[in-house]
């Protein structure tokens, strides 16, 4: 419910109030989570190695200097050299950790999974694929308000569209892939859905709420069911003792992902300015930066192709080849 009240609500606060007042919301949904937790999560406690603490400084420095860098540079929010500096800084931080894991016995992001097909290929095409997503949050509200003269919270009113689409998505995905496979859904759907972001480029002042705000919605639709097939199939072949560090992981490249979709965003719209010779708010800047992120999140077809025809076979109810489903024996229920 959070990504279709947001853009809503927090327009309305923009547009009818301060903005500074959207940050007051983090308060009751806060406790509510931490009352939650505390009721419905139990205390479960398992034996771990020693926190490494130097992946810790490199990893947490690494990951906070890249993603401010790239997201600040994305919005042209300070001066280009300086944030280039503190992308720069980062991600050689990043490679200095990538060296230290390499030696310690139990680093604290094990990038070893990356030797696991299904993950390698789900984790690092899907960022790809989220790099041009990424930048959609960036230049629609960007081109609505500044381009189209809408205020906050009309934009709000056409960007729920999208998580609006996504939340239907979520009730019929599982039925999909089981149909269908982890292999054919991602490799389609992400053509398909890079598509999608094609017709946002060309929306106009004047072009019809209803048609923005059905694009907006089936376009959701399908970026929402290739997130659900990436955040699935990345697990497959992982194993229960490994599975906190393969989330994690896979959590710190999706952030930096998203990060680097709203530098790429936002110098393609930089770009297109200069090209066009127009001001930065012209529609016709917005569609040529669409026009980018869309071939860049079609870019990621070329990883998934190269998954097996029969990846995470077992997680959609499919066969591998050679093989029948059969349905899972019940399990005694554990006495208390």
């Amino acid at each position: 419910m959070g990504p279709v009240l947001g853009p809503v609500v927090g327009g309305f606060i923009t547009a009818y109030s301060h903005w500074r007042l959207i940050f007051l919301v983090n308060l009751p949904v806060g406790l509510l989570g931490i009352w939650l937790a505390w009721r419905y999560i139990p205390q479960l406690h398992a034996p771990v190695a020693r926190l490494d603490w130097m992946g810790f400084f490199l990893s947490g420095l690494g990951l906070a200097s890249a993603m401010f860098g790239l997201s600040m540079l994305g919005r042209q929010l300070g001066s280009t050299a300086l944030l280039l500096g503190v992308s720069v800084v980062g991600l050689c931080l990043l490679v200095m950790y990538a060296l230290h894991a390499r030696r310690h016995p139990h680093p604290l992001i094990d990038l070893s999974l990356f030797r696991v097909p299904t993950y390698r290929i789900g984790v690092l095409g899907g960022a790809l694929f989220r790099v041009g997503v990424g930048a959609t949050p960036l230049l629609l509200p960007l081109m609505l308000q500044l381009g189209f003269g809408y205020d906050p919270f009309e934009s709000g009113l056409v960007t729920f569209a999208a998580a609006a689409g996504a939340m239907f998505m979520k009730t019929v995905a599982a039925w999909i892939i089981n149909r269908l496979g982890f292999h054919r859904v991602l490799v389609v759907n992400a053509v398909v859905a890079s598509l999608f972001l094609v017709p946002i480029g060309f929306f106009r002042a004047e072009t019809p709420y209803a048609v923005m705000v059905g694009l907006l919605l089936l376009g959701g639709c399908f970026r929402s069911l290739q997130f659900t097939s990436l955040n699935a199939i990345i697990y497959a072949d992982i194993d229960q003792a490994r599975m906190s560090q393969a989330s994690s992981l896979a959590a710190m490249v999706q952030q930096v992902a998203l990060a680097a979709g709203v530098t790429v965003g936002g110098y393609a719209l930089s770009l297109a300015s200069v090209v066009t010779g127009k001001p930065l708010q012209e529609s016709i800047n917005f569609t040529f930066a669409f026009l980018t992120i869309a071939l860049i999140s079609a870019a990621s077809v070329f990883s998934m192709r190269r998954l097996p025809l029969d990846a995470g076979a077992e997680m959609a109810g499919r066969a591998r080849p050679g093989q029948e489903v059969t349905e899972p024996k019940p399990q005694a229920r554990p006495q208390t």
